[in-house]
């Protein structure tokens, strides 16, 4: 076998082509034809009705946690021992007139793109070190059916015959 290096500098980036070739010929594909692990995160949109609802505090420019919030004015309230609301637009009230500008908000989660990988592994390994940022990330097998692009690079890869390293450019 053959080693080639591409790139510039002397920090390899972890890419192993021998490993990725095994992994795709070998990985399951979750009978998907050219798969694809494609790395989704929730993301929160605001519609006008919802079974799922927050609250947006205006006067702090963020979402709050009604109850924790209520806690908290209650406590610094020495008029209020244990205030007691019926449901959450009491709370709202009460929150309004101790200077809190509360809007309950309703909303829906949609899956929103981070990655997309070639193997299983490249995804997990992905999200252990970027998941942290992600809203609930999850991998999904996309197909790379008809996208001759993508069909082309997964077979160069399956097929490779040289060891390669790939470093920083």
């Amino acid at each position: 076998m053959m080693k080639n290096q591409i790139g510039k500098g002397s920090s390899a980036i972890g890419m192993d082509i021998n490993k990725l070739k095994h992994k795709l010929n070998t990985q399951d594909n979750l009978a998907t034809s050219h798969p694809l692990f494609v790395v989704f995160e929730k993301f929160k949109i605001y519609v006008s009705e919802s079974d799922d609802v927050c609250y947006y505090d205006h006067s702090q420019g963020e979402e709050i946690d009604l109850d924790n919030l209520m806690k908290d004015v209650c406590a610094e309230d020495e008029d209020v021992h244990g205030y007691y609301c019926e449901d959450d637009d009491d709370k709202i009230d009460y929150l309004r007139n101790h200077g809190y500008d509360i809007e309950k908000m309703y909303y829906t989660l949609v899956d929103r793109f981070a990655t997309v990988c070639l193997t299983r592994d490249g995804a997990e390994a992905y999200l252990r070190v970027n998941g942290h940022n992600l809203n609930q990330p999850h991998i999904f097998v996309a197909s790379a059916y008809r996208n001759q692009e993508m069909i082309e690079i997964q077979e160069y890869f399956k097929n490779f015959n040289e060891e390669i390293i790939i470093t920083n450019v």
